[in-house]
């Protein structure tokens, strides 16, 4: 599997789904973000359907090939290429995942309904399915009511409690969960990064290996990143009043611009060599005389730009866990309902200044 580390559990459990000779109607990988849930969907397809990979999840000398695929046969290329109509792998553009999306790009999901014409069986694999609109979740519902023979939907979800529960009931759960820091900084380091970098990526990405190569997809980023946390570890054990924290926002909207921007080039293709991008996330070829959508759309831009800001507050968060580690003021227990009303408030799109300025008005008055 590219570019994938740890869940050896929840891996092997897929890998074994093959043996018991039918296949659940919808499986739900659910778990923090950055930890490859879509790429484990993804990777768990490409091994049901290798043609040089038993359906039983074994290779012909009887051996337990998990979740491997030989990347040569005719059904691991179409894959890759995105040239199958028999896999869709689908990703909201906006904040809202819309039946309009489905039906303009996939036509509602009535091919869940047709044989498989190439593929043993049909994919469907939803990223970030927690945000499909109410009208397209009664609609998946209902495909899950009566689901269509030999076709497989896989849901890619950081926060299954927004999902309706009847979908839940109806999928079954894989859990991904966060490996240790240590662990990622030794696979990081394996791959080339210096020890530095290892280390702060492994700690800010808390043990998610795609947010942790995410942090290295930009070289000034961590550097950005560890020099802002530090500087404010310095003036909380100062203990500050308010009107001393306020003014360094400008350093946190900084931050999230430079992780947004980051996030847009990587959704945009632009990544550097070894970073793997799935097939459907990989920028269309434009079309000679047709200028196209933009890659990443206005709606989608912003969704990133909350999305960004987010992490930087879990970053400051984290911040304040280490400092309080390290002997310094007592932050981190009673700020978090803080921190959940900042979340709170991205939810209903109130402007990210006004959530900086919020967080660090009432920060100080979170110290024990």
């Amino acid at each position: 599997m590219p570019q994938f580390h740890g869940n050896d559990v929840a891996l092997s459990f897929l890998s074994r789904l093959t043996a018991r000779g039918a296949l659940p109607s919808t499986l739900l990988l659910s778990g923090p973000g950055g930890l490859g849930k879509a790429l484990a969907g993804y990777s768990f397809v490409k091994s049901l359907v290798c043609e040089k990979n038993r359906g039983d999840g074994s290779s012909g000398d009887g051996e337990l090939r998990g979740m491997e695929a030989c990347g040569e046969c005719a059904n691991c290329r179409a894959l890759e290429t995105a040239s199958s109509a028999d896999f869709v792998g689908i990703r909201p553009k906006t904040a809202k995942l819309t039946l309009k999306h489905v039906r303009e790009e996939h036509n509602s999901f009535r091919e869940a309904y047709l044989y498989p014409a190439q593929l043993p069986y049909r994919f469907f694999l939803l990223e970030e399915c927690h945000a499909m609109s109410e009208d397209l979740s009664n609609t998946m519902l209902k495909l899950l009511e009566e689901p269509p023979e030999r076709t497989l939907f896989i849901l890619v979800t950081d926060r299954p409690s927004l999902l309706l529960p009847t979908i839940l009931s109806r999928s079954l759960k894989v859990r991904f969960l966060p490996e240790s820091a240590e662990s990622v900084q030794a696979w990081l380091a394996a791959q080339g990064a210096s020890e530095t970098s290892a280390a702060n990526a492994a700690f800010f990405s808390q043990g998610r290996p795609g947010l942790a190569q995410t942090l290295l997809a930009d070289d000034d980023l961590l550097p950005k990143l560890a020099g802002t946390m530090s500087r404010f570890a310095g003036m909380l054990k100062k203990r500050p009043e308010a009107r001393g924290l306020v003014p360094l926002g400008e350093a946190l909207l900084a931050l999230a611009d430079m992780v947004r921007d980051t996030l847009v080039r990587i959704e945009e293709g632009e990544v550097p060599d070894g970073y793997y991008l799935l097939p459907w996330r990989r920028p269309r070829p434009v079309v000679e005389g047709d200028d196209g959508a933009p890659a990443v759309t206005s709606e989608r831009r912003r969704e990133l730009s909350r999305d960004a800001l987010q992490l930087v507050l879990d970053w400051l968060r984290l911040t304040l866990w280490r400092l309080e580690r390290e002997g310094g003021p007592a932050y981190a227990a009673r700020s978090a309902p803080l921190f959940d009303r900042a979340t709170s408030f991205l939810d209903v799109n109130l402007r990210e200044e006004q959530v900086v300025d919020y967080v660090l008005a009432k920060l100080p008055d979170a110290r024990m």
